[in-house]
Formats: structure tokens, sequence, C-alpha cells
């Protein structure tokens, strides 16, 4: 519970329990990272999270922190992972095979989980920044790439995956990230990104037809799929979210439906209708929590 710069306790050793002992009197020299031990996973994890502890708190603070500061966090998330055990980093979805070692592979996904949410979490507020000043072009580019690569692995997962809330919240988040952008690609036309919006639309509706799917796994998977299925039907062109393998050829035009204003709060002025929103969006501060009990809500459905 505390954080790290209040604590001095050294990592545990990558050794396994049985080198060990009551009679043990000094601590064997650790074993490589690359040797899979019953901790190793757990070193890792916490390596990684020393660098998404630091998000957390960005996030926590009450001011805007400058862009240094989270182009420095995005470094060192960065070079956190990329430090990981070969064996523990997927380098490719589609050439990781979890049928060679089912705990490795498990953890692998984990971390690449933890990684790309926590990429997605520091860089999601300079999206619609990033199509007014090239300054943030990095953050728009690593949130939309780091979406994209959690909803890639949604594919690849099991999904009894479904029942556990970190899960949930990521690839919700994802899709989230991605509306987003295309809401802002349609309002705001620009030939030089928008060549790849048939990429994101289909994305999406390859995760709607995953979130059908595990309908009979979650409780909460039909909400959700419900959810994505009536933003996807925004688009002009019907959208069949039950058909994954189908390639998204359209460039369809959408409209989100009218939001929710109560969870935006002005500093400088009154809250804008729903047109004149996403022009707005750089002098709004967003009640995240509000924006999550509105998703979460038992009754969202009414």
């Amino acid at each position: 519970m505390a954080a790290s710069t209040y604590a001095d306790t050294m990592e545990p050793r990558n050794l396994y329990d049985w080198e060990l002992s009551d009679d043990t009197a000094i601590l064997p020299p650790s074993r490589p990272m690359s040797e899979i031990t019953p901790v190793t996973f757990m070193v890792a994890k916490s390596r990684l999270f020393q660098a998404l502890g630091r998000i957390t708190d960005l996030n926590s603070r009450p001011s805007p922190s400058p862009y240094e500061e989270i182009l420095g966090i995005d470094n060192v998330l960065y070079e956190a992972y990329q430090n990981l055990p070969k064996n523990l980093r997927m380098h490719s979805v589609k050439s990781h095979a979890p049928a060679s070692d089912r705990k490795t592979s498990a953890s692998a996904v984990q971390l690449c989980l933890m990684y790309h949410q926590g990429m997605c979490q520091l860089h999601r507020r300079f999206i619609a920044r990033g199509r007014l000043d090239s300054r943030y072009n990095h953050s728009r580019d690593r949130c939309i790439s780091s979406a994209l690569a959690i909803l890639e692995l949604q594919n690849y997962i099991d999904p009894l995956w479904y029942r556990f809330s970190r899960a949930v919240q990521v690839f919700i988040l994802s899709a989230m990230i991605l509306f987003l952008e295309l809401e802002h690609r349609r309002r705001h036309p620009d030939t030089d990104v928008s060549s790849n919006s048939g990429a994101l639309l289909q994305a999406l509706k390859t995760s709607c037809a995953l979130w059908e799917a595990a309908k009979n796994h979650s409780d909460d998977a039909e909400k959700k799929h419900r959810i994505l299925a009536d933003m996807l039907s925004s688009f002009q062109a019907p959208v069949n979210c039950s058909s994954p393998s189908q390639p998204g050829t359209s460039e369809s035009t959408f409209e989100f439906p009218q939001p929710n204003l109560s969870l935006f709060q002005s500093s400088n002025g009154p809250v804008p209708d729903g047109k004149d929103l996403l022009a707005f969006s750089d002098d709004m501060n967003i009640d995240w929590a509000a924006w999550d009990a509105f998703i979460e809500g038992t009754v969202f459905e009414d």
C-alpha cells in the first residue's frame, strides 16, 4: 500500500523454494531472469509496477503536469517492459504460442495488458490535442497503437478472462479510445491519419463479436456487447457484430448519441451543447469517476 519512494525493501531473488531452508544463513545468488522460477513473474511484475505507479500518481494530481514529465514516464514504462525477460514479453501476439507453455503465456499476456493499459491511461487525454498541435502526436500515436494491441490480444485470450474486472476494464477502455479517435476524424477529416480508419473500425467490430461470444462466461458481457453494438450501429452502413472475420472495407460516417453532459465540468464557462463538445475538449475537466459509474451502472440499459 506504500509508494515505492517510502520503502527500501529489495525485490526477492529469482530462486526456487528448495534452495531455501531453516538452516540458510546466507541467501544464494539470484538466478538469471531468463530462468523461470515460481517467483520470476512476480519480480517482473513488480518492476513494471514501478512505472505504472508513477502513472497512477500522475493521474491523481489535482493540477495538470508538464508534458515533459508525461514523456519521461512514457520512456520509463517503455524501458521497463522492454527489459522484461524475453519469455515474459510478447513480441507478436500471433506468433506467441500459448500451447507451448500455458503458465508462461498467461503471465506474458497479463504483463502485456498492463503495459498497454498504462500507455492508454498515460496518453488518452492528449488524443484531441494531437490533432491541433503536432507536439502531442507521440501521445496520440502511442495511445491508439496500445488500444489496438489490447483489442488484438482479445482475440487470443481464454473466455474465462472476461470474469475478471481488470480484463473487462482494459478492453472497454481501448474500445472507447478508438471510438473517440474515429469521432475526431469524422468531425475534422485528416487524410494523413484517416487512411487506417478501416482498421480501427474492424478492430471494434471484432471486439464486439468477441463480447457477444463471451455471454456464457460473464454476466457483464451481454451489457458490454450491447454498448459496443449500439455505438457501431451509429454508422450509416449496417454492422454485423457476429462475423469477426469479415473485413472492414467501408469508411462509414457515424454519429454518437447525445452525450450525458453532466459528466463534464468546465472551468471557463457553461457546458457546451453536443455539437461543440469536442471543440471544447481542451477547456473541460472530465470527471472520470462519474464516467466510470455511468458505464458500470446497473441501470445503464434504462
